[in-house]
């Protein structure tokens, strides 16, 4: 078995995690969830192949110069998904995602539902573009810091949005509108990608706020991507690099 250390580096969360794989299967050691701003990220375990994925420029930095021999998720990197397409600034969560789907699919859609909401669209193992949204975070705090009177609230989980009826109290009309543009606007979207792929092509959804899109009642299947799924694209990542060695 060799081991290796990954890391998802997102705006709000950090996930750090410690696996040892063998050709066909990965087992997490460790996994923790940190408040990125929280982080020093001045010490990795040292013996170890290390694989991250960064959408913070500042922490990118920081990890290219204090850990040299870490490889970022940059495009270039990931040969086993054709990105062609991308521009090079194509974020590493993105890039991250589309190496975990191809692992089981050679098409489908990821939907991240982070601070930022990004769909990735891929067609026979090649990534065709993706859209990015604004988060129920960012929508609830630009209300609040573009208004004279709307408060700050903290979104909750969305539920089926066929079930909404209109409500009274301002904190509670901003919960539907904030929910009702990220949601259904992430779901046009991913009816408008999936007349570009195959039939019974998969989507999977994973991020801190994949409920509210999970909790829809919609005609596509939409497969939990649980707390992992983008830990498990750096795993490919890393194992790809460890059995070239």
């Amino acid at each position: 078995m060799q081991r290796f250390c990954v890391l998802n580096i997102g705006n709000t969360h950090t996930q750090i995690a410690v696996a040892s794989s063998d050709k066909t299967a990965v087992e997490w050691e460790s996994c923790h969830t940190f408040d990125t701003s929280a982080i020093p990220f001045t010490e990795l375990p040292s013996d170890v192949l290390t694989v991250y994925s960064s959408v913070v420029p500042d922490i990118t930095a920081i990890m290219q110069k204090n850990f040299p021999d870490a490889v970022p998720c940059f495009a270039q990197n990931i040969p086993f998904v054709d990105f062609s397409a991308a521009p090079p600034t194509l974020g590493m969560d993105r890039i991250v995602n589309c190496a975990a789907l191809v692992q089981k699919y050679s098409s489908g859609i990821i939907i991240d539902a982070g601070t930022a909401i990004t769909l990735e669209v891929v067609k026979n193992k090649k990534f065709i573009g993706g859209a990015i949204l604004p988060g129920t975070k960012i929508l609830a705090q630009a209300m609040h810091d573009y208004t004279g009177a709307l408060p700050q609230i903290d979104c909750i989980t969305a539920p089926d949005l066929q079930s909404i009826i209109p409500e009274c109290l301002t904190a509670n009309a901003m919960q539907i509108g904030i929910q009702s543009a990220a949601v259904a606007g992430t779901l046009q979207l991913m009816n408008n990608f999936l007349k570009l792929l195959p039939p019974d092509s998969p989507v999977y959804v994973c991020g801190g706020g994949r409920q509210s899109i999970l909790n829809q009642n919609t005609t596509q299947k939409l497969i939990d991507g649980k707390d992992d799924f983008t830990l498990k694209g750096l795993a490919a990542i890393a194992k790809y690099y460890l059995n070239k060695v």
